[in-house]
């Protein structure tokens, strides 16, 4: 959130990080996926692992803004779109989907860590550092673990 600190104003809450690190992905979307994911990104909350609902009913809500006729033509749409790399879905649940952090998120560095874990199934790999000096300082207690052990 960006906030006017003389008036207390808030300029800018709505906002998404775009990432580089897979964004190659992005150039493999036809108009149509690539406009339908920009939708998702906006209706994301923050701080929820980029985890986006996509009932028939949101799907419905979907068609015109994207310029299909049938919730199929979305459906198909996010079948690609996992295909690609870009979406990620949720294996038990016919209508959870993740978008890639690795290309858009909302949320902070603490949040950003556990959803890209949470993505790629993993845990503990990562870790967020308020400055470069905790940084070494973790890596230094880290490497005089291991030659202590």
């Amino acid at each position: 959130m960006v906030v006017n600190v003389s008036t207390g104003e808030i300029v800018s809450s709505k906002f998404a990080k775009l990432y580089l690190d897979d964004i190659e992905k992005l150039k493999d979307l036809t108009m149509g996926e690539h406009y339908l994911l920009l939708l998702i990104v906006k209706t994301m909350k923050f701080g929820e692992n980029n985890e986006v609902l996509l009932s028939p009913k949101r799907k419905k809500i979907l068609m015109p803004q994207v310029g299909v006729t049938t919730t199929n033509s979305i459906s198909n749409m996010l079948r690609k779109m996992v295909a690609k790399g870009v979406l990620k879905k949720e294996s038990d649940d016919d209508y959870t989907y993740f978008v890639n952090p690795r290309i858009y998120f909302k949320g902070n560095d603490y949040n950003y860590v556990e959803t890209v874990e949470k993505y790629d199934n993993i845990s503990g790999v990562y870790q967020v550092f308020k400055n470069k000096k905790e940084m070494e300082e973790a890596l230094n207690k880290q490497e005089d673990d291991e030659l202590s052990a």
